[in-house]
């Protein structure tokens, strides 16, 4: 019996969340000596270059295909809102209360 109870006692616990507090140092763009605009170059030509590389994959679409890229905005954004619904969906099923005793 008490190995039943501490394994739904760690089906409760919550995660640590004090490095996202404020506790960790932020993180400093130009703490190397580089800033953001030293590596637009960099961007805006690997960018051209996957553009090319992908409109070589392509076969009967255009690149600036209005409703291709309307369906990979809303495959996007479907992805985005379940990876961030089922965690939210598990966290609203702790009581809270439970939650602050654990810790």
């Amino acid at each position: 019996m008490p190995r039943l109870r501490t394994y739904f006692a760690r089906q409760t616990e919550l995660p640590d969340v004090s490095n996202y507090a404020g506790d960790a140092q932020p993180f400093a763009s130009g703490s190397e000596g580089h800033t953001d605009s030293d590596f637009f170059p960099v961007g805006a030509a690997a960018a051209s270059l996957a553009t090319a590389y992908l409109k070589s994959l392509l076969y009967g679409v255009s690149s600036r295909d209005p409703r291709t890229i309307a369906a990979s905005c809303a495959l996007l954004i479907v992805v985005a809102l379940a990876a961030s619904w089922l965690p939210a969906r598990r966290a609203i099923s702790v009581d809270p209360m439970q939650g602050l005793r654990n810790e």
